[in-house]
């Protein structure tokens, strides 16, 4: 699909190799650079003064907002006789940039404020082992892994006010989460 500046792609297979195996696969990327170069006008009930000109435009000559999203999803199923093993695996990543200014007051002039970049990526990988429900006891065994892993790079300058950024810093954000779990109902 596509629109102006914001597009994307997506596909999907869904296949069923044999009697045994089956694999579904879902991948897709969507870029904006929609607000490039654009007017930005925050909303009137925000202001303290709506009727003033300078408090509703940006100043800046090119402020821009872009990003890219992807998301990948991989499910794959096995029939092992006994029982089947199932996997999923999963990505996502964002990718944004963005500079814009603070407002056309005049001891904001200059001003500029940017995440260049901010970027979010995440995984996560979930398998499992479960019986076929057919015996006097349902089972299911697993593991499931996620690790997510993030940083923004953000400043504002204000040159009238100062001439050294008044913020300059890069934040990273992160975790990484493991789980065994299990279930058991007798029929």
């Amino acid at each position: 699909f596509a629109e102006q500046d914001y597009w994307g792609l997506r596909a999907s297979l869904s296949l069923d190799v044999n009697d045994a195996l089956s694999i579904a696969l879902m991948a897709q990327h969507v870029a904006d650079d929609g607000a490039s170069s654009e007017l930005w006008l925050p909303r009137p009930d925000l202001l303290a003064d709506p009727n003033d000109i300078r408090l509703t435009t940006v100043t800046l000559a090119d402020p821009f907002l872009k990003f890219t999203t992807d998301n990948v999803n991989l499910d794959v199923g096995y029939e092992l006789g006994f029982a089947t093993l199932h996997t999923v695996t999963g990505y996502a990543g964002l990718d944004l940039h963005d500079v814009d200014d603070c407002a056309g007051l005049s001891f904001l002039a200059g001003c500029v404020r940017s995440a260049l970049p901010d970027r979010h990526h995440q995984w996560s990988q979930e398998v499992r082992l479960s019986s076929h429900g057919e015996a006097s006891l349902d089972w299911l065994v697993g593991v499931s892994y996620y690790d997510e892993q993030g940083s923004r790079n953000y400043y504002e300058i204000m040159p009238v006010l100062e001439p050294q950024p008044r913020i300059n810093r890069v934040n990273r954000s992160g975790g990484t989460t493991l789980a065994v779990f299990g279930q058991a109902v007798r029929r």
